[in-house]
């Protein structure tokens, strides 16, 4: 029978491969997938800061740079490593075993929508699409764009009265399909 902590670790893990499928990092290059989520699967999620959102984001902005560091492309692509940050991130939220032990409702609000092209392209026709940046890929997405997306998500969200962005993913996926 595998120990408490054994048993977290195989969630989290779990929560990585799942979150992060195949088709979320397609085209992104041999071994980003794998990559990513080994770095994800392995990720201290008790030193995930709760206190604050300028804290979470300055977190969110170094694990960012942390599995960019590990993706075997040579292009560095932000976007991606982003949203497999932010895809996990949702799943370890919406896990209750991950959420509990690591008190992770604390950062639900702040937690980010994760960007990708059917998320741009919904929120680009509720803004109007002169109002967002161009959508030139994952691979192409810069953090200045990522946080123009992420400002009009948290709107967005809002105006539909969800309990935070990141359940806006949920919305934006169910009626785009």
């Amino acid at each position: 029978m595998p120990k408490p902590m054994d048993f977290l670790r195989v969630i989290q893990r779990f929560m990585a491969i799942d979150a992060v499928g195949v088709s979320a990092l397609r085209n992104q290059g041999p071994g980003v997938l794998r990559a990513a989520r080994d770095f994800l699967g392995k990720l201290d999620l008790a030193a995930i800061p709760t206190s604050s959102q300028q804290k979470y984001q300055k977190w969110l902005d170094t694990k960012t740079d942390a599995i960019l560091s590990v993706l075997p492309v040579r292009n560095h692509p932000w976007g991606t490593a982003r949203k497999a940050l932010n895809l996990f991130m949702r799943a370890c939220i919406y896990s209750h075993h991950l959420r509990s032990t690591y008190n992770l409702g604390k950062i639900e609000r702040w937690a980010e929508i994760p960007v990708d092209g059917i998320v741009a392209k919904a929120l680009k026709k509720k803004a109007g699409r002169r109002f967002l940046p161009r959508w030139r890929g994952l691979k192409h997405l810069k953090k200045e764009e990522h946080q123009q997306f992420q400002a009009f998500a948290i709107q967005y969200a809002h105006e539909m009265k969800l309990p935070a962005t990141v359940y806006l993913d949920n919305y934006l996926w169910v009626i785009n399909r």
